[in-house]
C-alpha cells in the first residue's frame, strides 16, 4: 500500500516529464536527421551566330528549381551542411588559410551562421554570468543591512528591471541609443573624440557589449531576490559566534554566508546559463541582427525568416544547442552530485 501511494503520487510528474521533455527532445533529434530534397540546378545554353563574322557564341545560364517531396533521411551527414556545422567550408577555409589561426577565425569561422551565432551566445553567457552573481549578492547584502522600513521600497525598486519584459526593456535601450536624440547616443557621441558620429550600434563589438550590459541589468534582480531570501535563513548564532571571536566582516561573508548560499548560487548559475542560450528579444528590440545573432535567433531565422522553411536545420541547431548547454552545465552538475553524495553519507 505505501508503494502504491508513492507511485500514484509520482506517476503524474513522470508522465509530465515524458510528454513535455522527453518527447520534444526525441522529436527534435529525429527531425535533425532529415532534410528536404535538394534543389535541382538546371543548366540551359543559348547559342547564336554572328551573320557578319560567322562566329558562333553560346551563353549558359543556371537556374534553381525547387523539388517538392517528403524529407529525405541523411543521418549525421546533414549536420555537416553549411547551415549547421559547415564541415566543407571549414576544411576549405583552413586549407586556403596562410595567415594564422586568427585570420581563419575571423575570415572563415565567424562568417558561417552557426559559429557566428554560437560565438555571440557564448560571449553573452560567459560575460553576464559572473556580473549577475556578484552584483546580485552585493545588492542582497546591502538591502539586508538597510533600515527595516526602507527594505520594502528598495526591494520593489530593485525588482523593476526584472519585471519589465525583455522586449520592452530592449526597446527602451534602442530609443536611448538611437541617433535621433537618444540619451546614451548623445553621451557616447560626446565622449567619443575619435569619431564625429559614434553609435553603440555601429560595430559588432559595441553591439555585443550593449546587449550584455542589458542582460546584466535585466537578470541581476532575479539573483538578488534569490540571495536575499537565502540571507534570511542564515544562522544568527553562527554570525554572533563569529563576531564574538573577532572575525571581520569579510571573514563572516567568506566562511559563514557564502557556504550557506552556495546551493542558491548554483541554482542561479544553472538557471541563467539555460536562459542565456534563449536570448532573443534584445536582438529584436535593439534591432541588432546585423551585428549580433544568437542561437535562438538562428533557429527563428530557419523557421520563419527564410522563404523555404528549414525545419531540418532548425532541429539540428537545436540539438547542438542542447549539447552545448549540457557541456556548460556538466561541471556544476558534477559538483552538485558530489555534494549530494557527501550530504547523504
Amino acid at each position: 500500500m505505501p508503494h502504491r501511494a508513492f507511485f500514484a503520487f509520482l506517476m503524474p510528474s513522470l508522465l509530465a516529464m515524458v510528454v513535455f521533455i522527453l518527447l520534444p527532445l526525441f522529436s527534435v533529434t529525429y527531425q535533425s536527421l532529415y532534410s528536404p530534397p535538394r534543389d535541382l540546378e538546371v543548366v540551359s545554353e543559348i547559342c547564336s551566330t554572328n551573320f557578319l563574322t560567322g562566329v558562333r557564341s553560346c551563353e549558359q545560364t543556371v537556374t534553381t528549381e525547387k523539388v517538392e517531396g517528403p524529407n529525405i533521411f541523411r543521418g549525421l551527414d546533414f549536420f555537416c551542411g553549411r547551415s549547421v556545422l559547415a564541415c566543407d567550408e571549414l576544411a576549405t577555409g583552413w586549407s586556403e588559410n596562410t595567415k594564422g589561426i586568427g585570420n581563419f577565425w575571423t575570415k572563415t569561422v565567424l562568417n558561417l551562421p552557426l559559429y557566428k551565432a554560437m560565438a555571440f551566445t557564448l560571449f553573452y553567457t560567459l560575460v553576464t554570468t559572473p556580473f549577475i552573481l556578484v552584483l546580485g549578492l552585493v545588492v542582497a547584502l546591502v538591502v539586508d543591512n538597510l533600515w527595516r522600513p526602507l527594505r520594502g521600497v528598495t526591494i520593489f525598486a530593485s525588482l523593476l528591471p526584472f519585471i519589465v519584459t525583455p522586449l520592452v526593456g530592449s526597446l527602451v535601450l534602442f530609443w536611448m541609443t538611437d541617433n535621433t536624440g537618444g540619451l546614451l547616443y548623445s553621451i557616447t557621441n560626446g565622449l567619443a573624440f575619435w569619431s564625429d558620429d559614434f553609435s553603440l550600434r555601429a560595430s559588432p563589438q559595441a553591439t555585443w557589449a550593449v546587449i550584455a550590459v542589458y542582460g546584466v541589468w535585466h537578470v541581476t534582480p532575479f539573483a538578488f531576490v534569490v540571495f536575499y531570501a537565502g540571507l534570511q535563513t542564515v544562522s544568527k548564532d553562527q554570525l554572533e559566534a563569529a563576531m564574538i571571536d573577532g572575525a571581520p566582516r569579510i571573514d563572516r561573508l567568506r566562511y559563514v554566508i557564502l557556504p550557506h548560499l552556495m546551493p542558491l548560487i548554483t541554482f542561479v548559475l544553472l538557471i541563467h546559463i539555460m536562459d542565456a542560450f534563449r536570448v532573443l528579444e534584445p536582438i529584436f528590440g535593439f534591432q541588432a541582427a546585423a551585428n549580433a545573432q544568437s542561437v535562438s535567433y538562428l533557429i527563428y531565422e530557419h523557421l520563419v525568416l527564410q522563404s523555404d522553411k528549414r525545419y531540418g536545420s532548425a532541429a539540428a541547431t537545436s540539438v547542438l544547442t542542447i549539447v552545448m548547454v549540457f557541456i556548460l552545465l556538466l561541471p556544476v552538475l558534477i559538483r552538485t552530485w558530489r555534494d549530494f553524495r557527501i550530504a547523504v553519507r
